[in-house]
């Protein structure tokens, strides 16, 4: 069931954040704070709808991500994906992959991680 999921998910390897998103980490830490309540709204529909528990998390803070663009991605900061960050619990890999299915529509987000 796993590799199904992450066949669902695809390769994370080239996701990046759009170039005309942001040309400093200062916009893009700004655009984060601007999305973060939508993305949560969307996110949180999604998982609850196919029974799942959904927590907020906090943005990730801006010198953490300045630390994995530089560990992580030759200093690219657009490739920071994680910066509005959650995490959904499932009692099951049914509700799980309807909820990945959900959000891969287009239009609504990318799932590119699950752990």
């Amino acid at each position: 069931h796993l590799a199904n999921l992450a066949l669902m998910v695809g390769s994370v390897s080239s996701v990046k954040q759009p170039s005309s998103l942001a040309s400093s980490l200062d916009q893009l830490m700004a655009v984060a704070e601007e999305y973060n309540s939508m993305m949560h709204g969307i996110v949180r529909g999604v998982c609850e709808a196919m029974h799942g528990f959904y927590e907020q998390g906090p943005l990730k803070q801006k010198e953490r991500v300045q630390e994995k663009a530089e560990k992580d991605y030759s200093g690219d900061f657009l490739k920071v994906v994680d910066i509005i960050r959650s995490s959904a619990v499932f009692h099951s890999f049914h509700d799980l992959s309807r909820a990945i299915v959900a959000l891969n529509k287009p239009g609504v987000v990318q799932v590119v991680r699950l752990k």
